[in-house]
Parts: structure tokens; C-alpha cells; sequence
């Protein structure tokens, strides 16, 4: 370890020289590298594509690249959606999303 130690003081120019063309190369190449491990894809015809596309077209856009936004309806215990009380305030509410 004392030859190496001596060597590197011996070619210091060298050395940084080195250094510096191996960070100026690793900073040129590192967009390339990070663009590389991107995580966000889709493959047409799969499943996943497949069931995005449909969540877009029927609710309008959401979905796809961003998160879905589906409207959850929580009854009270003993109702349906068959009721009439809940049909006639879920139609008003139908027309105020849209």
C-alpha cells in the first residue's frame, strides 16, 4: 500500500486529471441512466391497460396516468339501492357529478 500511496503523490496531476474526466463522464451519462429506471409503462392489449382505458372512458378522463377518482356510496343498514327514498336522492346526486 506505501508503493501505491507513493505513486498517486508522485502523479498527482495525473491522478485528478482522471478523477475529473471520470466525473464529467459520469455526469453526462447519468440522465441517460436515471431516464432508464423509469417505472410508469403500459403495454396495449395487457389487462392493466386494458381495464385503464375502460376506468377513463367511463368516468371522463380519470384514471390512465392519474389516480381513478370512483364515487363510493355507503347506505345505511337495511337499505338498497332498490329503495325508493335512495334511488330518488342517488339520481340527484348522479346529476350534480355530471
Amino acid at each position: 500500500m506505501t508503493s501505491f500511496t507513493r505513486w498517486v503523490l508522485a502523479h498527482r496531476r495525473l491522478v485528478v486529471g482522471f478523477w475529473v474526466v471520470i466525473t464529467i463522464v459520469g455526469a453526462a451519462t447519468s440522465g441517460a441512466a436515471t431516464k432508464a429506471m423509469n417505472q410508469k409503462f403500459s403495454v396495449p392489449g395487457r389487462e392493466g391497460w386494458d381495464t385503464n382505458q375502460a376506468i377513463a372512458k367511463q368516468y371522463r378522463g380519470t384514471g390512465g396516468n392519474g389516480a381513478p377518482l370512483v364515487p363510493v356510496v355507503t347506505l345505511p343498514a337495511g337499505r338498497t339501492v332498490a329503495d325508493p327514498a335512495v334511488r330518488a336522492t342517488s339520481a340527484g346526486r348522479h346529476q350534480e357529478c355530471h
